[in-house]
């Protein structure tokens, strides 16, 4: 890595002095790298740069410099047992039944996807990836491409999920029939076999057969992350485990207050809140719930969201142009009887209860919201009456963020929004509400979650203040969550349609892969683009039908073409009876096809 030591020395305030990829690595994952960019150490000076800006990012970093930095990952990071990953695989091939005693006799663990030989592509994954794309093999790419992540040291266990009890509350179940260390690294261990496909050399430390519940992992390899998973399973296997593998320091990177998901319609903007949030409030059940991407894991994690918005540990607002700072802070209303009186708003509630529990001089009697709310006032300029460590956590959730006026909302809380102003925080800074003049500031532990749709409004045209308070991630339509139907390449399909859509507009009006999630039929494909996306479409471009016919493959000359869109040319002798209807021309207009079929809808991304 001399050329990551030459730019640390030239350019050291964009890298940091760690050039050892046992320890960049880690921390790549750990600071949720893996989304962005490929995790090897082929990337190790991307990598490198990416950390680097992430850390300087934070008000504890800013300072450091690269040497610094570096000092402090390499000790937090210098751990050889922070090298080894685990996994669980699946041991039986559909058709082909168990081979379990194959991979024991062989010492091999494999996958059975895509059975073609990939040696010479081991080492190159874009080479590999239109090696199998030139099979037409879509629902292999991701395992196989798992699989070879797996690294020499790795622990790998053999496994079956499956679930017990009756259907309406049944339990997942997973049989762990053997574990082992894998001992050699893709570039030297991978060998094909014809019997049981992909292969990596092991050395099996148990074959002995064990059963564990609440546990599921339903896709062929899943790398294994929860602790409360990798204590059951290979802890007693490996004594040195360490379960905490993101430092404190990683704990305080990721810990962002404020966040908006923004994206164009239709990529799961909504979904990723819920996850969020449970992940927020509780990292450990949030693992439990989504350890399988089944629907019955779905399921539990909405029904433990929506139980937390019962208890109050999350509340959720939508924003509108009418929506002002009455509903959101405080404001005053009728009592039905004449008068008015100020109340509370969602986020002076939130508040409130994420406040109160950092109390320390709590009464043990249950309170009522209004008690709690006195004795927040009373202590709220005295940090020394508050301490929020190990307390639950709260989230606000701000659905179409972008689509209410901003300052007319926050007010004079925007300021309040910042890490350090909060309750405790070396900057506190309390403000005097506007109705009620009570002294007002945020706690540490409320976060708060935004969401936009980019065809609304784009980020550049959002209030300064708001986007300089906040962190923005954003979510992309993501084609490879597509499953093919029949004959049709559904995943290609969106990929082309959004390029095109860029091409004529911009990536903030492309269209999400939610909108195809859940066809399954043809008939249920046409239906989508008849009825969601060409209307999507149509907004987007006013009605331009030569754009739109454009987007979806292109325009036909008649109806009997195999396009969405044609032309009918109007005649006029046919339509009026004026004498002098010679002088009117033809006209042509454009038609959406009422039977939209599967060569309509291959010949948008058929070239």
């Amino acid at each position: 890595m001399v050329l990551l030591k030459i730019l640390c020395i030239y350019i050291p305030d964009k890298f940091i002095s760690l050039v050892s990829s046992s320890c960049i690595i880690p921390l790549a994952k750990d600071l949720g790298l893996e989304d962005k960019f490929d995790i090897n150490s082929e990337n190790i000076i991307l990598l490198n740069y990416e950390i680097n800006k992430i850390l300087k990012a934070q008000k504890d970093f800013n300072n450091w410099n690269y040497e610094m930095l570096g000092k402090l990952i390499y000790t937090l990071y210098n751990n050889p047992e922070k090298e080894s990953n685990y996994w669980v695989l699946g041991s039986t091939y559909d058709e082909e039944g168990s081979k379990l005693n194959q991979f024991i006799e062989k010492n091999k663990i494999a996958i059975g996807f895509f059975r073609h030989d990939i040696s010479e592509y081991i080492d190159d994954k874009e080479a590999l990836k239109k090696f199998i794309d030139k099979y037409d093999e879509p629902k292999s790419k991701r395992p196989l491409l798992n699989f070879l992540r797996i690294r020499k040291g790795d622990m790998v266990a053999l496994k079956a999920c499956y679930t017990q009890g009756p259907r309406n509350n049944s339990i997942g179940m997973i049989r762990v029939d053997a574990i082992g260390r894998v001992t050699e690294n893709p570039i030297d261990g991978y060998e094909f076999d014809e019997e049981i496909g992909h292969t990596l050399p092991v050395e099996w430390i148990t074959t002995e057969s064990k059963v564990y519940e609440k546990i599921t992992y339903l896709q062929a390899i899943s790398q294994v992350k929860n602790k409360g998973v990798l204590s059951r399973i290979f802890k007693k296997f490996e004594p040195q485990l360490n379960t905490d593998s993101i430092s404190e320091s990683s704990e305080y990177v990721n810990d962002k207050k404020n966040i908006i998901f923004y994206g164009p319609p239709g990529t799961g903007k909504t979904y990723n809140v819920v996850n969020k949030a449970l992940e927020i409030i509780d990292k450990e059940l949030y693992k439990d719930l989504i350890n399988s991407d089944s629907k019955e894991s779905r399921i539990k994690a909405v029904d433990e969201f929506n139980n937390l918005m019962t208890k109050g540990q999350i509340a959720f607002c939508t924003f509108h142009q009418s929506y002002g700072y009455e509903e959101f802070v405080e404001g005053l209303k009728s009592d039905g009887k004449g008068n008015f009186v100020c109340e509370d708003g969602i986020l002076k509630e939130i508040s409130t209860r994420a406040s109160y529990s950092g109390i320390i001089d709590k009464n043990s009697n249950m309170l009522d919201l209004n008690s709690k709310k006195e004795i927040v006032k009373k202590n709220i300029k005295d940090k020394d009456k508050f301490n929020f460590k190990g307390k639950d956590k709260y989230v606000l959730i701000i659905d179409e963020i972008n689509r209410g006026n901003i300052s007319k909302i926050f007010g004079e809380l925007l300021t309040l929004l910042e890490e350090d102003k909060r309750i405790t925080k070396e900057n506190q800074v309390t403000c005097k509400l506007t109705y009620t003049k009570e002294e007002f500031s945020l706690p540490p532990n409320l976060y708060i979650i935004g969401t936009m749709n980019t065809a609304d409004r784009s980020i550049a045209l959002m209030d300064i203040a708001l986007r300089r308070r906040f962190n923005f991630e954003e979510i992309t339509p993501d084609e490879s969550l597509l499953e093919p139907i029949e004959d049709i390449d559904v995943s290609k399909l969106l990929e082309i349609v959004n390029k095109r859509i860029e091409y004529f507009y911009d990536k903030d009006h492309m269209i999400g892969h939610a909108y195809l999630k859940n066809t399954e039929t043809i008939d249920e494909l046409s239906d989508c683009l008849k009825y969601k996306i060409i209307p999507l479409l149509q907004e987007y471009f006013y009605d331009d039908f030569e754009k739109i016919g454009l987007i979806l493959g292109g325009i036909g000359e008649s109806e009997d073409d195999n396009y969405i869109v044609y032309k009918e040319v109007i005649n006029a002798d046919g339509l009026f009876k004026q004498d002098k209807v010679y002088e009117l021309a033809d006209k042509n207009f454009y038609r959406i096809k009422a039977d939209i079929g599967s060569k309509e809808i291959k010949n948008i991304y058929e070239m």
